[in-house]
Parts: C-alpha cells; sequence; structure tokens
C-alpha cells in the first residue's frame, strides 16, 4: 500500500484538529458590549480613543500666572519641577509606554535559541562515555485570527492613556496644592499682622488707662476690660503662627526646598514688610460647560481611558473561547563523537502550524469572562461617577467663589466703619465725653472686623484656586517635561 492511500485521512484528521475547537468555540462566545453600548444619557463616552488627545483643547496651563504674583509663580513652578509624586508618576507612564512597546511586539515574530551538551554513558556494563549535543534555532508568530494580540495591545495602549492622564492629574493637585500653600502662608501672616498692630494698640490705650487711672480719671472696671480686651488678642497670635508655620512647611514640603538658605523662603517669610498682601486673582476663571469639563478634566479621562482598557481585556477574555494558532520554524542540529558539527547528516528543520485551546472544557474561560466583564461595569460606574463628581465640584467652586466676593465686599465695607467708629471712640474717651467702655467695644469690633476680611480675602482666593482645580487644568507629558527641565531659578534667587 502506498504512502499516499493515507492522504484522505489526514485531512479529515487536520480538519478536525482545526474545525472543531473553532466550531464549538464560537458557538460558546458570548455578546461583549462596545463602549457605544455603554455610553451616557449625554453621550460622554467616546467610541474613538484619539479623543483622548488633549493637543487641541483649550489651555489654562499657566493659570497661577493670573494672579500676578511673583513669589507665587516661582514655588508653582518649583513645585512642578521637583515635586516627588510628579516624578513617580512620570515613572509610571514609562512604565506603560514600555509595557505598551512589548506589547506591540507580539505582532511579529519571536525568535528563540538553545543548546544542550552532554558527556555520559549508558548504565550498562562495557558502555563508553560519549559526547552528545545539540543546537537549535527556531521561531514563531501568531495569526492573530480572533483578535487576541490585538485586544492586549488596545489594553496596553489605554493603560498609557491612563497614565498620561494620571500624570496631568498629579500635577494639577500639585499646582493648586501649592498655590493653596502660598495663599494659606500669606493669608497667616496678614492676619498676624492685624493681630499684632491691634494689640500694639491696646497696649497704647492700656498704657494711657493706668495713667489716668492713677490720676483719679479711669475707674478699676475700666482697666481690668483692656487688660483682659489686650491679653485675649494677644491668646490669638501663637495660633497664627502655628497656622503661619504649618503653611510654610506644607509650601516647603511640595517643593522640596530642603535647603534653608533658600532666598525665596527667607524673602517669603520676611516680617520687615509693611504690608502682607494676599494674591488676588485679576481675571475670574471661567466655567466650562459639562462637554467641555469632560473633555478636560484628567480625573475623568483617567476613568475613561481605563474603561476602554477593561474593555479590550473583556475582548481578550472571550478570545479564549477560541484556539490559538501559531506557526513555528526550528532549525536543529545534532551531534555526537562520531560526527562532524554542521554535517548534514545531522541536521534538522520543522515547519507548520501548532494549534492550542482551552477546552473542551472551558469553564475556567467564561470565569474569566465573568470577571473581566464584571470589572468593566465597575469601571464604567467609576467613570460615570467622576463625571458626576466633577459637575459637583465646578458647580460647588462657582457657587462658592462668587458667594464669597459679595461677602467680601460687605466685609470691606465693615471694616472702614469700624476704624471710623474706632477713631471717634478714642476721641469721644480723650474729651471726656465717653468711658473707656465704648473704646474697648470699638477695639474688639475693629479686630474682629478687620481680621473677618482678611479670611474672606483668603477665601475668595483660595475658591478661585479651587475653581481652576475643578476645571482640570491642561497638560501634556512634553508640557510638564518642560517644566522639570526648565531653570525654577528664573525668576533670580539673588
Amino acid at each position: 500500500m502506498k504512502s499516499t492511500d493515507f492522504l484522505p485521512e489526514n485531512k479529515i484528521s487536520i480538519s478536525l484538529a482545526l474545525g472543531v475547537p473553532i466550531l464549538v468555540g464560537a458557538c460558546a462566545t458570548p455578546n461583549m458590549p462596545s463602549i457605544e453600548e455603554m455610553s451616557l444619557k449625554d453621550n460622554f463616552i467616546a467610541s474613538d480613543e484619539a479623543a483622548l488627545s488633549v493637543a487641541a483643547l483649550p489651555s489654562d496651563k499657566n493659570w497661577w500666572i493670573s494672579f500676578e504674583d511673583d513669589l507665587l509663580s516661582y514655588f508653582v513652578e518649583k513645585a512642578l519641577a521637583e515635586n516627588a509624586s510628579i516624578e513617580v508618576a512620570f515613572a509610571n507612564l514609562k512604565t506603560s509606554r514600555a509595557i505598551l512597546a512589548r506589547e506591540l511586539l507580539s505582532r511579529t515574530p519571536i525568535t528563540s535559541s538553545g543548546s544542550s551538551l552532554e558527556y555520559g554513558r549508558s548504565a550498562a556494563a562495557g558502555q563508553n562515555f560519549e559526547l552528545d549535543g545539540s543546537l537549535q534555532l527556531g521561531a514563531s508568530w501568531e495569526w492573530d485570527w480572533v483578535g487576541r494580540v490585538s485586544a492586549q495591545i488596545a489594553a496596553a495602549n489605554a493603560t498609557e492613556l491612563a497614565s498620561q492622564e494620571l500624570l496631568r492629574d498629579t500635577a494639577v493637585t500639585i499646582a493648586s496644592d501649592t498655590a493653596l500653600a502660598y495663599i494659606a502662608t500669606r493669608g497667616a501672616q496678614r492676619r498676624l499682622q492685624v493681630a499684632n498692630s491691634n494689640a500694639s494698640a491696646q497696649l497704647d490705650g492700656l498704657n494711657i488707662l493706668r495713667d489716668l487711672y492713677d490720676n483719679g480719671r479711669a475707674t478699676l472696671l475700666d482697666l481690668a476690660r483692656a487688660e483682659s480686651q489686650y491679653h485675649t488678642t494677644l491668646a490669638s497670635i501663637p495660633r497664627l503662627e502655628t497656622t503661619l508655620e504649618t503653611a510654610l512647611i506644607s509650601l516647603r514640603t511640595l517643593t522640596r526646598s530642603d535647603d534653608p538658605e533658600d532666598k525665596k523662603f527667607y524673602e517669603l517669610k520676611s516680617t520687615t514688610q509693611s504690608s502682607f498682601e494676599i494674591p488676588k486673582v485679576l481675571k475670574p476663571p471661567t466655567v466650562s460647560t459639562p462637554i467641555e469639563l469632560v473633555e478636560r478634566r484628567p480625573d475623568i479621562r483617567h476613568a475613561k481611558a481605563q474603561l476602554i482598557g477593561q474593555l479590550a481585556s473583556s475582548r481578550e477574555a472571550r478570545t479564549q473561547l477560541l484556539p490559538r494558532i501559531q506557526f513555528d520554524l526550528t532549525f536543529s542540529n545534532l551531534f555526537d563523537d562520531s560526527s562532524n558539527f554542521g554535517d548534514l547528516n545531522t541536521f534538522g528543520l520543522g515547519i507548520g502550524p501548532s494549534i492550542t485551546w482551552a477546552g473542551p472544557d472551558l469553564r475556567r474561560t467564561y470565569a474569566n469572562i465573568d470577571i473581566a466583564d464584571a470589572r468593566t461595569q465597575a469601571a464604567q460606574a467609576v467613570y460615570e461617577q467622576a463625571i458626576v463628581a466633577a459637575i459637583s465640584d465646578v458647580e460647588t467652586s462657582a457657587i462658592s467663589y462668587l458667594q464669597e466676593r459679595k461677602r467680601l465686599k460687605d466685609l470691606k465695607k465693615a471694616a472702614a466703619s469700624a476704624a471710623t467708629a474706632h477713631d471717634l471712640a478714642r476721641i469721644r474717651f480723650e474729651e471726656g465725653l465717653d468711658d473707656y467702655l465704648d473704646v474697648i467695644d470699638a477695639q474688639r469690633t475693629l479686630l474682629n472686623a478687620e481680621d473677618q476680611l482678611v479670611q474672606s480675602q483668603i477665601e475668595t482666593s483660595r475658591r478661585a484656586i479651587l475653581i481652576y482645580r475643578s476645571m482640570g487644568g491642561i497638560w501634556n507629558s512634553d508640557d510638564l517635561e518642560t517644566h522639570r527641565s526648565k531653570d525654577t531659578t528664573g525668576i533670580s534667587n539673588d
């Protein structure tokens, strides 16, 4: 019988080997939702992954410049250049890019090589020692007929996009935290200045009152009230000093300024300034629409990238229901004591497809699909919640900012009136028209009005920063690389 007589049977065997897993797997493949099917009511989820590009978006990335405070700009730039959290985010981005590059190699053939060398003899009596060895060189390439490789690449690409957005989110947080720490520092300095100024005025009045008491022109009750007011004001100063030191520590930590001789910090801490100005935003921030917000906020874009990646992982899990087809090519050379290396008689060549399949028991595969689908549902919920939280964040920040500005206007008028009342009370007391109780009440009112005014100035600037923060800012990795490579002493440190 000729060997060709077996050819039809071999063809049938090969067809069964290929067809049965494919047919069973295809019939067993459950439907997978697309990103369009998972869209929100307002179409917040885009089907095109390229929509995550930040290149064409409007940019307020240098928003802190609108405060026109050189020291504020210096510290924010320094934080963006040197903060360790941004460094970690950059390292994570590099990691995800390396993983993506590795996954892209799956589209190309994979080569391997090996060798072995053995010197020994059989356990049977009378056998001689023999040398045996082999060399192998192989290559394999997977036919991505079910999209397994493509799904893995898509997941890696989404992870890389998510890392970019996490980097942006970190930068937004660090920049705003630094600005908030700077505002807190200036605010504490201004409140200390107000408290010290009032304490000084109260001490002057107390000394005058003591002289009047010695001359019988003031009562002991007036003196006790004045002393109580003075020491109450002094008692507020240690807490304000603690607030100041805490803000300075936070600012130093954010900017990684460990040098005690840093002249910028010396300038910031200087107590010789006649007035500690709290930075005010000169151009109120513009609040975007919800759709623009989705395009800008890095936390939303991060959640979206994770959802895209999880959908890709769900696709990859479903590809395990179908067989994996791989084409292999192997060259080998066997040699021993009796053969020459490279002898054609010892040369071997192998070529052909290999098929692997998880079936016929696909229970583990279905379990993996269920896991991937559950994670996809969680990722969608995180994405939806990120949008809802972001819109709420912006609305709250905008309303708070506008209301605080209204409050600030009234507090300015109140402080001016309190100063006038204080001056009049002093004059009327010195002319003998009123007792010192009116002066004490006027001093208390003035201190409270001035302190509330300063606190409102602090809060107005804080809430302006929080609006910028809620809008997300716009950076890409190149922008942040520029921040980290620039000389942060561009504002002279001399």
